[in-house]
């Protein structure tokens, strides 16, 4: 863990000149004596340091503690009364706001503020900053009077008691930096006041900035942070949400978020979940005789290593109606379930089609405001189609990392109210059908959707109408609160071999048992793309033309993008892809599926993940009922 400590005044927010001044002030109504602001002369540059050096100098023999709440409050009706006359806003330092969101996104970094002023003032300014929606961890002047007893505070709030591997201190003063060289902090100096190696005048340069700080750490795992910065700094680019719940909502809210700040994980996060129920009489799907295989044992084993270092934890390989390879890894069976994470998409494009065949829903062009009501009348709402929450045409902000817990990306993920945050605010920002921005909210609306156009629970609906269906174990999707809405489009658990399940469905056109669950020609419109991304059909993704690197998000907006080392060898594989490099293969020409599951695979300066290596490595070795298969275009 990487510990990024911020001073206040100066470093993110523009109060230097000011803050001097009024405190200069406050000083002397109370004592009546004239100070030097010349802070660099005094041992302990903090509010309370300076207020106990200057009556020490003075050998006034007064109560100390009577004397630092009077100096207090003044100062802050001082600082408050100027922030009055400026409606309440100051200026940051140029890119700090940019510079925290982005930060705030990298793993294994924890981030808190060190300040020398007081609390009631440092949240003041960085309030009238919009600095505060980062909720960060805070040690001040009010906690101690010297600034390295300020910072062990912040990191002992910033890691309760855990070890950093490395520690940072981003100021603008000399006591800055002496404070770092005595807890043997790295220090970057922003602004002029201080002469030092790692020094920048403002955030601006963001990309340098976070390439000294995270070393070659950054080079690996920051395309996207670094691809981020410019668009961060956009006014558009940050949607705080306007509406509140209950306090106990607001508060579960809350510890979610900083749940989420230190990764918790899923499963600490997804506390309340549905059940959906399986087929009570689930059966393996059968294994392929060794006289049956029609792959070779070198490539299968090759694909089993690729999986296996890559932290799997199921890899299945299926060919004409049999498993040739089924392998699980780190103590998981075929019956423990996994974080589905975005392969729940998939899902709800099965929950889509099955809500068509059984008339609930009239076409995948019908308008969703037939069934979400608050959308009447709202201009754009209103012409987003059924097909829009799957295709990521619904014309939603796409989804960015978030700016803190007001952003309405966080809120719409974390909130016990996700469903009508989403459905009242969350912002349409393009004309629906005319442009793809993925998403999670529209995968999140189609729970919405699903319960109200039939009148089901949608853990219920998914369980009863495809689990069951296809002969799969049951599992449990997270829900924002008891009794309340299902997160449809992130947070599944369901065993691997329910995904498996689904894509053989899809290659039997959806047709299970000699039962139609899915309309004639519904499969084709999944695997069709769209004009805005010929690499996205309804939550599937296809081949396509080959690019060296494809990712989720528009291709405008700069974001991470997977490795694909050569052309697939079959032009008409589709695929559920997924959050973690959770992929299942699907290749019609050749009746094959592999799937691959598990936690987000490993990356360093030569390696990464390679989205067609699995599939190439088992399609080369396919020795019998090999079929023509033609090559994704280049």
């Amino acid at each position: 863990m990487h510990l990024v400590l911020f001073d206040i005044d100066g470093t993110l927010v523009d109060s230097d000149e000011f803050d001097s001044e009024l405190y200069v002030q406050a000083v002397r109504e109370v004592l009546g004596m004239e100070i030097n602001n010349d802070w660099s002369a005094f041992r302990n540059v903090t509010d309370g340091g300076i207020l106990d050096e200057i009556m020490d100098n003075a050998g006034l023999k007064v109560d100390r503690l009577r004397v630092h709440t009077e100096v207090k409050a003044v100062f802050v009706e001082l600082v408050s009364e100027y922030l009055h006359e400026r409606e309440g806003r100051l200026p940051e330092i140029e890119g700090a706001g940019a510079f925290l969101a982005e930060l705030e996104s990298v793993p294994e970094v924890s981030m808190a503020l060190a300040t020398g002023g007081w609390e009631e003032t440092a949240r003041m300014k960085l309030r009238a900053a919009g600095l505060d929606r980062y909720s960060l961890p805070l040690a001040s002047g009010s906690d101690a009077f010297t600034r390295v007893e300020i910072m062990q505070i912040a990191e002992k709030r910033a890691l309760g008691g855990r070890k950093p591997s490395r520690r940072t201190y981003f100021g603008d003063g000399v006591w800055d930096k002496r404070a770092s060289e005595e807890l043997g902090y790295d220090f970057i100096a922003i602004g002029d006041k201080v002469q030092h190696p790692a020094r920048y005048p403002d955030f601006r340069r963001g990309k340098a900035i976070l390439s000294r700080l995270l070393g070659a750490f950054a080079l690996v795992c920051c395309t996207a942070v670094f691809a981020g910065l410019a668009q961060a700094q956009m006014p558009e680019e940050f949607f705080p949400g306007g509406l509140m719940f209950s306090p106990e909502e607001e508060e579960q809210y809350m510890q979610r978020y900083e749940k989420a700040q230190v990764r918790a994980t899923a499963e600490e996060i997804y506390i309340d979940q549905e059940v959906m129920t399986g087929a009570s009489d689930w059966t393996p799907i059968p294994h392929a005789s060794a006289t049956e295989r029609t792959i070779s044992e070198r490539a299968l084993d090759d694909a089993e290593r690729y999986a296996e270092i890559n932290n799997s934890n199921a890899f299945i390989v299926w060919r004409n109606g049999k498993i040739e390879r089924e392998t699980y890894f780190g103590g998981h069976t075929r019956t423990s379930p996994i974080n589905s994470f975005s392969l729940a998409k998939q899902v709800t494009a099965f929950a889509i089609g099955r809500a068509l065949m059984l008339g609930d829903i009239a076409s995948l062009d019908q308008p969703v405001a037939d069934f979400v009501n608050e959308w009447h009348g709202d201009p754009r709402r209103e012409q987003i189609r059924v097909r829009h929450l799957l295709d990521m045409r619904a014309g939603f902000f796409p989804q960015v990392p978030p700016q803190g817990p007001t952003d309405l990306i966080s809120r719409t993920f974390l909130h016990p109210r996700h469903d009508e945050i989403i459905v009242a605010e969350y912002p349409v920002i393009d004309e629906p059908g005319t442009r793809y921005e993925y998403n999670n909210a529209a995968g999140d609306m189609v729970a919405v959707l699903i319960e109200r156009a039939t009148s089901r629970r949608y853990a219920e609906f998914v369980g009863t109408e495809i689990w069951r269906k296809i002969g799969a174990m049951g599992g449990a999707v997270w829900v924002n609160r008891p009794g309340g809405t299902a997160h449809s489009g992130c947070c599944m658990l369901a065993p691997a071999d329910n995904f498996l399940r689904l894509a053989i469905a899809m290659l039997q056109d959806g047709v299970w048992g000699g039962e139609r669950l899915l309309p004639e020609g519904y499969v084709r419109e999944m695997i069709t793309p769209t004009r805005e991304n010929p690499y996205f059909g309804l939550s599937i993704w296809v081949a396509g033309r080959y690019t060296g690197r494809r990712g989720f998000a528009n291709p405008d907006r700069g974001m991470a993008e997977i490795l694909h080392g050569e052309p697939y060898l079959a032009a008409d594989l589709y695929l559920f892809d997924g959050n973690a490099n959770q992929v299942v293969y699907v290749v019609p020409s050749q009746d094959l599926i592999i799937l691959r599951t598990g936690l987000a695979p490993p990356r360093d300066e030569t390696t990464e993940w390679d989205n067609s290596v699995l599939p190439n490595t088992v399609l080369r070795g396919i020795v019998k009922d090999r079929r023509a298969s033609a090559p994704q275009r280049r």
